[in-house]
């Protein structure tokens, strides 16, 4: 069974519409110690709940994109294709459903000199041994 952060970086290391912006640019936002080259997305797993049910449990986690100062376009369209690769419509395996949740305001991340947004996912997993 793949972790959520493994399930979270091949799918969207794997959309061809998302390559094509990222080129592989994909890190875990609290693992970034340098600016990488714009645009990149940066993935922030935040807190998992067990308070579902004993056989699945929930975690939140956000996607933000990166791009240089200037036009929001290149991050509003990143920001549709991550919603079409993420959300789920249908059970896969062990995931039972990831669904969106909200999208970030314009933000400016002056500590990467980026204009940035995020969006929010909430995803449910089945427990291991279940």
């Amino acid at each position: 069974m793949a972790t959520m952060r493994q399930w979270v970086y091949s799918r969207l290391a794997a959309d061809s519409a998302l390559l094509l912006i990222h080129e592989g640019r994909i890190f875990s936002a609290r693992g970034l110690i340098s600016t990488p080259p714009f645009p990149f997305l940066a993935i922030d797993f935040s807190t998992s709940t067990d308070e579902l049910t004993d056989v699945a449990w929930r975690q939140i986690f956000r996607v933000w994109v990166h791009d240089e100062p200037g036009s929001y376009d290149l991050i509003d369209q990143t920001m549709q294709d991550i919603r079409r690769v993420l959300v789920t419509g249908e059970s896969e395996v062990d995931m039972l459903a990831c669904r969106f949740s909200e999208e970030s305001p314009d933000l400016r991340d002056d500590g990467h000199n980026s204009v940035t947004r995020y969006v929010r996912f909430f995803a449910t997993r089945i427990r291991e041994g279940v």
